[in-house]
């Protein structure tokens, strides 16, 4: 109706894809899928011919294009438009809302130490919730280093929050984001120091000492190696 706002329109990558107008699901074919998946986790926008060489890379570059004008012609129509076109470049149109815009900033912004503290519990708790992976079931190549660069950033920003949660002794919040971090990457290390230390922070030794022998049991069967000397280290200090 003349004069009412545009419905929002959102876009969810984590877990799977899905794209939402007003809280409805919008049902897209699979290439117009891809297409807007492709935009969302590579900065939003890109040169046609790249996003054609990428999403059908086995294609001659004359079919690859016109694989890319099917899906953009496939493109819903809305109220507000998901992808903006020009002669030479894709764009998500800026109002569109984006899962993964909103982790990465929260990650980074926990990285780079610009979470206030304030805002510090609230923050891991966004980033908590964000334990699916992107896309999970997409295969292609630019899906897969794009969903490990996520899981990455993510992880370390909740080593970040949990360091600072232990420097103000907040040890149960700090071993909560522990347990999260060991959860997304079971043989990384510092993900277990953390959830050492919250315990030793507790005063409970024994519990240190558990996940330590959890930590080198995995690692062994794993990879086949030892804890590293820093995680020996922690360990020896759980022994006295």
């Amino acid at each position: 109706m003349h004069g009412e706002s545009p419905e929002t329109v959102e876009l969810s990558l984590v877990g799977d894809f899905e794209l939402r107008l007003g809280g409805r699901r919008v049902e897209l074919p699979e290439g117009t899928q891809r297409l807007i998946g492709f935009l969302a986790l590579h900065g939003r926008h890109a040169r046609r011919s790249y996003v054609s060489g990428k999403l059908w890379p086995e294609a001659p570059e004359n079919r690859a294009a016109a694989c890319l004008r099917s899906a953009l012609w496939r493109l819903p129509a809305l109220d507000v438009a998901t992808v903006v076109t020009s002669g030479s470049h894709l764009a998500l149109e800026p109002e569109l809302a984006v899962d993964v815009d909103r982790l990465r900033s929260d990650a980074r912004a926990a990285v780079e130490g610009r979470v206030s503290d304030a805002d510090l519990l609230e923050t891991a708790r966004r980033l908590c919730a964000w334990a699916d992976d992107v896309l999970p079931g997409w295969d292609d190549d630019w899906v897969t280093a794009e969903r490990e660069q996520l899981r990455q950033l993510r992880v370390h920003a909740l080593e970040c929050l949990g360091e600072r949660l232990l420097s103000t002794g907040r040890h149960h919040d700090a071993l909560q984001l522990g347990r999260a971090c060991v959860a997304a990457d079971p043989v990384r290390e510092s993900g277990h120091r953390l959830v050492m230390r919250a315990h030793l922070g507790e005063g409970n030794v024994a519990d240190a000492v558990r996940q330590y022998r959890v930590l080198a049991e995995l690692l062994a069967e794993e990879l086949g190696v030892s804890p590293s000397a820093r995680t020996q280290d922690l360990w020896r200090e759980c022994l006295g």
